[in-house]
C-alpha cells in the first residue's frame, strides 16, 4: 500500500553510474505508475539526477482509468490521485503536446523528458508515438524535413 518512486529512480541512476556508461549506450528510462507517491518531492529529485546525466529520453506514464475499482466514473480531480505528475510540471517547463487527443502528453524537448496519462487501452498507441516519436511534429529536428 503506497509507492516510494525515488527508489526506483535512485536504483536506475545506479545502475546508469555502475554498468551503463553514457558514452557506450543510449539510456531511455520509462517509469509507469498509478501516480500516488509518499515522497513525490525526493522522486523529482531523483529523476533530476537522471535527467542531468542527459539521457537519451525519460519518459513518466501515470495509468488512469475513467473508472475506480467500485465502477464511479471520473471522480478524481484533474490528474486522479496524483502527486508526481503536479510535480513534474511545476519542476520542469512542458509544452501541452497536440499529438492526440486521446490520452494526455507533455514534451520537454531540451530535457529529453516525456510526461502522458492513460486512461483506457485506447491510449496506449498514443502514449508509445509519443515516446518513440513515430509522426511526432513536435519531437522533429529543426533540418529534417
Amino acid at each position: 500500500g503506497g509507492t516510494i518512486a525515488k527508489s526506483a529512480f535512485d536504483k536506475a541512476n545506479y545502475i546508469i553510474d555502475t554498468e551503463y556508461p553514457l558514452d557506450e549506450w543510449n539510456i531511455y528510462g520509462v517509469y509507469c505508475s498509478d501516480g500516488e507517491d509518499f515522497y513525490p518531492k525526493e522522486a523529482v529529485s531523483s529523476m533530476e539526477d537522471m535527467v542531468a546525466k542527459k539521457i537519451n529520453m525519460l519518459s513518466y506514464v501515470e495509468i488512469k482509468p475513467h473508472h475506480d475499482l467500485f465502477g464511479n466514473s471520473d471522480i478524481q480531480y484533474e490528474y486522479g490521485y496524483s502527486t508526481l505528475l503536479p510535480e513534474c510540471l511545476k519542476k520542469w517547463n512542458f509544452k501541452e503536446s497536440n499529438l492526440s487527443k486521446d490520452g494526455k502528453f507533455w514534451i520537454n524537448n531540451d530535457l529529453h523528458f516525456l510526461l502522458s496519462i492513460i486512461k483506457d487501452k485506447s491510449h496506449i498507441w498514443h502514449c508509445l508515438r509519443h515516446m518513440l516519436s513515430i509522426n511526432h511534429p513536435e519531437r522533429e529536428e529543426p533540418n529534417a524535413k
